[in-house]
Protein backbone atom coordinates (compact mmCIF):
# COMPACT_ATOMS: atom_id res chain seq x y z
CA UNK A 1 0.00 0.00 0.00
CA UNK A 2 1.07 3.45 -0.35
CA UNK A 3 0.66 6.32 1.32
CA UNK A 4 0.82 10.01 0.88
CA UNK A 5 1.68 11.26 4.23
CA UNK A 6 -0.15 15.08 4.64
CA UNK A 7 1.09 17.61 7.05
CA UNK A 8 -0.91 19.65 9.19
CA UNK A 9 -0.42 23.26 9.08
CA UNK A 10 -2.00 26.42 9.94
CA UNK A 11 -4.29 28.77 7.78
CA UNK A 12 -2.93 32.69 8.60
CA UNK A 13 -6.17 34.17 8.63
CA UNK A 14 -5.39 37.91 7.06
CA UNK A 15 -4.68 40.98 9.71
CA UNK A 16 -4.59 44.11 7.94
CA UNK A 17 -3.72 46.37 11.06
CA UNK A 18 -0.16 44.39 10.73
CA UNK A 19 -0.16 43.18 7.10
CA UNK A 20 -1.27 45.94 4.54
CA UNK A 21 -0.87 42.83 2.00
CA UNK A 22 -4.06 41.27 3.53
CA UNK A 23 -6.35 44.00 3.38
CA UNK A 24 -6.44 42.71 -0.42
CA UNK A 25 -6.95 38.87 1.15
CA UNK A 26 -10.22 40.67 3.80
CA UNK A 27 -12.35 41.16 0.73
CA UNK A 28 -11.40 38.49 -1.14
CA UNK A 29 -9.80 40.10 -3.94
CA UNK A 30 -6.44 38.57 -4.11
CA UNK A 31 -8.07 35.47 -5.68
CA UNK A 32 -8.49 36.55 -8.99
CA UNK A 33 -3.87 37.50 -9.11
CA UNK A 34 -3.69 33.57 -8.02
CA UNK A 35 -2.52 31.00 -11.13
CA UNK A 36 -4.11 27.66 -11.35
CA UNK A 37 -2.29 25.66 -9.20
CA UNK A 38 -2.12 28.16 -6.47
CA UNK A 39 -6.05 29.20 -6.39
CA UNK A 40 -6.11 25.09 -6.27
CA UNK A 41 -3.73 25.05 -3.24
CA UNK A 42 -5.68 28.01 -1.59
CA UNK A 43 -8.74 26.04 -1.93
CA UNK A 44 -7.54 23.35 -0.39
CA UNK A 45 -5.73 24.97 2.84
CA UNK A 46 -9.34 27.10 3.16
CA UNK A 47 -11.47 24.14 2.71
CA UNK A 48 -9.03 22.59 5.59
CA UNK A 49 -8.96 25.69 7.90
CA UNK A 50 -12.75 25.82 7.26
CA UNK A 51 -13.46 22.30 8.49
CA UNK A 52 -11.58 22.58 11.50
CA UNK A 53 -12.76 25.76 12.45
CA UNK A 54 -16.37 23.98 12.34
CA UNK A 55 -15.66 21.26 14.03
CA UNK A 56 -13.82 22.59 16.90
CA UNK A 57 -16.60 25.67 17.49
CA UNK A 58 -13.57 27.84 16.78
CA UNK A 59 -13.99 31.28 18.48
CA UNK A 60 -11.34 33.11 16.12
CA UNK A 61 -12.31 36.34 14.54
CA UNK A 62 -11.22 38.64 11.87
CA UNK A 63 -11.38 42.13 11.80
CA UNK A 64 -13.16 43.97 8.61
CA UNK A 65 -11.68 47.74 8.12
CA UNK A 66 -13.95 49.03 5.94
CA UNK A 67 -17.16 47.51 8.28
CA UNK A 68 -14.86 48.21 11.73
CA UNK A 69 -15.66 45.03 12.75
CA UNK A 70 -14.52 41.79 13.89
CA UNK A 71 -16.44 38.69 11.88
CA UNK A 72 -16.05 35.21 12.65
CA UNK A 73 -13.47 33.63 11.42
CA UNK A 74 -15.94 30.52 10.28
CA UNK A 75 -17.74 32.84 8.26
CA UNK A 76 -14.51 34.34 6.60
CA UNK A 77 -13.85 31.18 5.87
CA UNK A 78 -16.81 30.12 4.21
CA UNK A 79 -17.58 32.87 2.31
CA UNK A 80 -13.19 32.63 0.99
CA UNK A 81 -13.89 29.38 -0.27
CA UNK A 82 -17.21 30.55 -2.08
CA UNK A 83 -15.24 33.01 -3.45
CA UNK A 84 -12.55 30.76 -4.48
CA UNK A 85 -15.47 27.86 -6.28
CA UNK A 86 -16.69 30.85 -8.20
CA UNK A 87 -13.37 31.65 -9.60
CA UNK A 88 -12.84 28.15 -10.58
CA UNK A 89 -15.89 27.91 -12.44
CA UNK A 90 -15.24 31.36 -13.75
CA UNK A 91 -12.10 30.26 -15.30
CA UNK A 92 -13.43 27.02 -16.68
CA UNK A 93 -15.70 29.02 -18.80
CA UNK A 94 -19.80 27.51 -19.21
CA UNK A 95 -20.31 24.43 -19.38
CA UNK A 96 -22.12 22.82 -22.64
Amino acid sequence: MTAITIRRRSYPLPNPITDADDLDRIDHRDIRSLLDDQLVAERVLVAEAYAHAVAHRSRAVVYVPDARNFIPAVDWLAERLQRIDAEIARRKGPRR
